[in-house]
Protein backbone atom coordinates (compact mmCIF):
# COMPACT_ATOMS: atom_id res chain seq x y z
CA UNK A 1 0.00 0.00 0.00
CA UNK A 2 1.29 3.37 -0.78
CA UNK A 3 0.71 6.91 0.61
CA UNK A 4 -1.89 8.83 -1.02
CA UNK A 5 -0.65 11.91 -3.07
CA UNK A 6 -2.91 13.97 -1.39
CA UNK A 7 -1.70 13.27 2.03
CA UNK A 8 1.73 13.83 0.92
CA UNK A 9 1.14 17.27 -1.00
CA UNK A 10 -0.31 18.19 2.54
CA UNK A 11 2.50 16.78 4.42
CA UNK A 12 4.89 18.94 2.05
CA UNK A 13 2.68 21.92 2.18
CA UNK A 14 3.23 21.86 6.31
CA UNK A 15 7.02 20.81 5.93
CA UNK A 16 7.55 23.42 3.27
CA UNK A 17 6.93 26.36 5.88
CA UNK A 18 8.61 24.61 8.41
CA UNK A 19 12.01 23.65 7.43
CA UNK A 20 11.00 20.55 6.03
CA UNK A 21 9.88 19.28 9.63
CA UNK A 22 6.73 18.04 10.91
CA UNK A 23 4.99 16.80 13.85
CA UNK A 24 3.01 13.44 14.86
CA UNK A 25 -0.31 15.58 15.12
CA UNK A 26 0.18 17.39 11.70
CA UNK A 27 0.99 14.12 10.47
CA UNK A 28 -2.36 12.68 11.53
CA UNK A 29 -3.90 15.74 10.51
CA UNK A 30 -2.95 15.61 6.83
CA UNK A 31 -4.35 11.90 6.78
CA UNK A 32 -1.26 9.87 7.76
CA UNK A 33 -2.04 6.94 10.40
CA UNK A 34 1.20 5.14 11.95
CA UNK A 35 1.24 2.43 9.26
CA UNK A 36 1.74 4.98 7.18
CA UNK A 37 4.30 7.29 9.13
CA UNK A 38 6.00 3.71 9.87
CA UNK A 39 6.61 2.50 6.29
CA UNK A 40 7.84 6.16 5.28
CA UNK A 41 10.39 6.38 8.15
CA UNK A 42 11.45 2.90 6.95
CA UNK A 43 12.04 3.73 3.41
CA UNK A 44 14.13 6.40 4.51
CA UNK A 45 11.38 9.54 2.95
CA UNK A 46 10.97 10.26 6.62
CA UNK A 47 13.48 11.04 9.01
CA UNK A 48 12.46 10.87 13.34
CA UNK A 49 14.29 14.19 14.56
CA UNK A 50 12.57 13.27 18.28
CA UNK A 51 9.89 12.05 19.68
CA UNK A 52 6.88 13.62 17.77
CA UNK A 53 8.81 14.73 15.13
CA UNK A 54 9.91 14.06 11.96
CA UNK A 55 11.99 15.39 8.16
CA UNK A 56 10.33 15.29 5.09
CA UNK A 57 12.99 14.69 3.56
CA UNK A 58 12.29 15.83 -0.23
CA UNK A 59 14.74 14.71 -3.33
CA UNK A 60 17.65 12.72 -2.25
CA UNK A 61 19.87 14.28 0.70
CA UNK A 62 22.34 12.29 2.14
CA UNK A 63 23.57 15.37 4.41
CA UNK A 64 20.65 14.36 6.43
CA UNK A 65 18.25 17.03 8.45
CA UNK A 66 20.37 21.21 8.88
CA UNK A 67 20.87 22.15 12.05
CA UNK A 68 17.44 24.49 11.24
CA UNK A 69 15.43 21.54 10.93
CA UNK A 70 16.63 19.65 13.75
CA UNK A 71 16.20 22.55 16.48
CA UNK A 72 12.99 23.33 14.51
CA UNK A 73 12.05 19.76 15.08
CA UNK A 74 12.74 19.74 18.33
CA UNK A 75 10.56 22.89 19.50
CA UNK A 76 7.72 22.05 17.45
CA UNK A 77 7.85 19.18 19.91
CA UNK A 78 8.69 20.97 22.99
CA UNK A 79 5.99 24.04 22.47
CA UNK A 80 6.74 27.59 22.51
CA UNK A 81 8.52 28.32 26.51
CA UNK A 82 11.45 26.56 24.69
CA UNK A 83 14.40 28.53 22.96
CA UNK A 84 17.46 27.33 21.03
CA UNK A 85 20.17 28.35 23.89
CA UNK A 86 24.10 28.56 24.08
CA UNK A 87 26.03 27.05 21.46
CA UNK A 88 22.71 25.92 19.40
CA UNK A 89 22.17 29.39 19.51
CA UNK A 90 25.38 30.61 18.34
CA UNK A 91 25.33 28.87 15.46
CA UNK A 92 21.94 30.13 14.04
CA UNK A 93 22.82 33.35 15.00
CA UNK A 94 26.22 33.24 12.76
CA UNK A 95 28.35 33.29 15.84
CA UNK A 96 32.07 32.56 14.59
CA UNK A 97 34.57 31.13 16.70
CA UNK A 98 32.59 28.18 18.01
CA UNK A 99 34.08 24.88 19.17
CA UNK A 100 33.16 21.86 16.79
CA UNK A 101 29.85 20.76 16.61
CA UNK A 102 28.98 17.68 18.58
CA UNK A 103 25.43 17.33 17.42
CA UNK A 104 24.38 18.16 20.68
CA UNK A 105 21.12 20.57 20.63
CA UNK A 106 21.27 23.01 23.20
CA UNK A 107 17.73 24.17 24.50
CA UNK A 108 16.47 26.24 27.14
CA UNK A 109 13.51 25.46 29.20
CA UNK A 110 11.89 27.01 31.72
CA UNK A 111 12.29 25.18 35.46
CA UNK A 112 8.54 23.60 35.44
CA UNK A 113 8.35 22.29 31.60
CA UNK A 114 8.51 18.41 31.22
CA UNK A 115 11.43 17.93 28.41
CA UNK A 116 14.41 16.39 29.94
CA UNK A 117 17.92 16.24 28.52
CA UNK A 118 18.44 12.89 26.41
CA UNK A 119 20.81 11.85 23.96
CA UNK A 120 21.87 14.75 21.39
CA UNK A 121 19.27 17.32 23.29
CA UNK A 122 21.08 19.29 26.80
CA UNK A 123 18.28 21.04 28.31
CA UNK A 124 19.43 24.15 30.42
CA UNK A 125 17.04 24.88 32.78
CA UNK A 126 16.31 28.64 33.53
CA UNK A 127 13.02 31.43 33.49
CA UNK A 128 14.19 33.83 30.24
CA UNK A 129 12.71 37.47 30.13
CA UNK A 130 10.58 37.99 27.39
CA UNK A 131 13.85 40.46 26.32
CA UNK A 132 15.87 37.28 26.07
CA UNK A 133 14.44 35.68 23.53
CA UNK A 134 14.14 36.46 20.03
CA UNK A 135 12.49 34.51 16.83
CA UNK A 136 15.10 34.40 13.67
CA UNK A 137 13.31 32.86 10.52
CA UNK A 138 11.21 30.94 12.54
CA UNK A 139 13.18 29.61 15.12
CA UNK A 140 12.87 30.89 18.44
CA UNK A 141 16.58 31.44 20.38
CA UNK A 142 18.80 33.38 22.58
CA UNK A 143 19.24 36.92 21.67
CA UNK A 144 22.65 37.68 20.55
CA UNK A 145 23.47 39.11 24.26
CA UNK A 146 22.36 36.12 25.85
CA UNK A 147 23.70 33.67 23.95
CA UNK A 148 27.20 35.48 24.64
CA UNK A 149 26.60 35.61 27.87
CA UNK A 150 25.82 31.72 28.18
CA UNK A 151 28.99 30.71 25.94
CA UNK A 152 31.14 33.22 28.17
CA UNK A 153 29.59 31.44 31.69
CA UNK A 154 29.94 27.92 30.18
CA UNK A 155 33.28 28.45 28.65
CA UNK A 156 34.18 29.51 32.90
CA UNK A 157 32.87 26.00 33.79
CA UNK A 158 29.54 27.79 35.33
CA UNK A 159 26.24 25.89 35.00
CA UNK A 160 22.83 27.55 33.70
Amino acid sequence: MTISSEVLRRVHATGSQQDWVVTTPQLKSAGADRNTVRRMVRSGHWVPLTRGSYWVQVGRDDRGPSLRSRVRGALLACGPEVVAAGPTAARLLGIQGLPKDDGTLHLAAPPSHEIRSRPGIHVHRTTLSPTARMTLRGISVTTPVRTCADLLLQSLGWRR
